[in-house]
C-alpha cells in the first residue's frame, strides 16, 4: 500500500465510523477501545502531519504493522490536561521528553505514541504551551507497569515513563489567538 499526498487513503464519514465502533464494542469492547486510540492518531497525522510523517506511518498503520496510542493523562492529574507536568525541550538532536503518563490504552503494544506535553511551561493560558509529539518505543521510554482494572481487560492500560528519550524534530505550529493548532514534530 502506498501513501499518496494527493489522495486520502480512506475517507470515512464520522457517522459511519461511530456506527462501526458501536458494533465492534457490542461484540468486543476491548477491540473498539484499541481501535479508538489508533484511529485518533491516524486522524491527527492526516490533518496535521507532515508529508514525511504521513508517508512513514499511515500505510503501516492501515495494515496493522504499526499500532498507535495517545498519551494524555498523568498520575494525580485526573483529566485536567492543563495541569500536566510532562515536558519536552529542544536540544541539538531534536526534542528531549521527561515525565510520566498513566492509563494509556495500547501503550505496551504500540510502536507509535502521540504524546501530549508542555513545550512552553510558562505559557498563559497553559494550553498555548502544549504540543503533541510522535514518540517511538526506544531508549528512555519505559512501560513501567500494566494497571489493574475491574473490567475492560482485553486491552492493556499502562503507565509510561519518559526519561529523556529523543523525538526527532521538535517543532509545533501555534496560532497566538487559538493556542496549539497542530504538531510538526516526530521521528
Amino acid at each position: 500500500m502506498e501513501y499518496s499526498p494527493n489522495r486520502l487513503m480512506c475517507s470515512v464519514r464520522m457517522p459511519c465510523y461511530v456506527l462501526v465502533t458501536e458494533e465492534l464494542a457490542r461484540g468486543w469492547m476491548s477491540l473498539a477501545g484499541a481501535m479508538g486510540g489508533h484511529t485518533v492518531v491516524a486522524k491527527l497525522l492526516l490533518r496535521f502531519g507532515t508529508e514525511e510523517q504521513k508517508g512513514r506511518y499511515l500505510p503501516r498503520m492501515a495494515t496493522g504493522e504499526i499500532r498507535a496510542a495517545m498519551a494524555l493523562t498523568e498520575p494525580g492529574g485526573v483529566s485536567d490536561l492543563q495541569a500536566m507536568r510532562t515536558t519536552a525541550r529542544r536540544d541539538a538532536e531534536g526534542c528531549v521528553v521527561n515525565g510520566v503518563k498513566t492509563w494509556i490504552t495500547n501503550a505496551r503494544r504500540a510502536q507509535l505514541i502521540a504524546l501530549l506535553c508542555k513545550t512552553d511551561p510558562a505559557a498563559s493560558p497553559s494550553h498555548r504551551g502544549m504540543s503533541i509529539l510522535l514518540v517511538e518505543h526506544g531508549r528512555g521510554l519505559t512501560v513501567s507497569r500494566d494497571l489493574p482494572k475491574l473490567g475492560y481487560k482485553g486491552v492493556e492500560s499502562c503507565e509510561l515513563s519518559f526519561e529523556e528519550p529523543r523525538s526527532g524534530r521538535c517543532r509545533a505550529r501555534r496560532d497566538r489567538r487559538r493556542g496549539l493548532r497542530a504538531h510538526d514534530g516526530g521521528p
